[in-house]
């Protein structure tokens, strides 16, 4: 953070910070959706969105491990491309 931001901060500071910002949006969203029903419906929809949104996230990575330019001789073979890829689209 004292990076991007060019912020100074001690680092207990910071970790108050960085915790709180975490953690007030959770309780927001518990004290909103109080009946456990509504907490369940909220967790399937989180489940659908990531599993939709996880291939996006997935196939890059696992493009980007193969480009020989990027990652020298450290390169994926082609399981390792097509594993990441499968795993992603398999729903359960």
């Amino acid at each position: 953070m004292s990076g991007f931001l060019n912020f100074k901060m001690a680092p207990w500071k910071r970790s108050c910070v960085t915790r709180t910002v975490a953690i007030v949006p959770t309780l927001v969203i518990a004290v909103v959706f109080q009946a456990s029903h509504k907490l369940d419906q909220l967790n399937q929809l989180l489940n659908i969105l990531q599993s939709i949104m996880l291939p996006f996230a997935i196939i890059p990575v696992s493009m980007s491990a193969s480009l020989s330019v990027w990652v020298g001789l450290l390169i994926s073979v082609c399981i390792g491309i097509a594993v990441p890829v499968v795993f992603s689209q398999m729903q359960c």
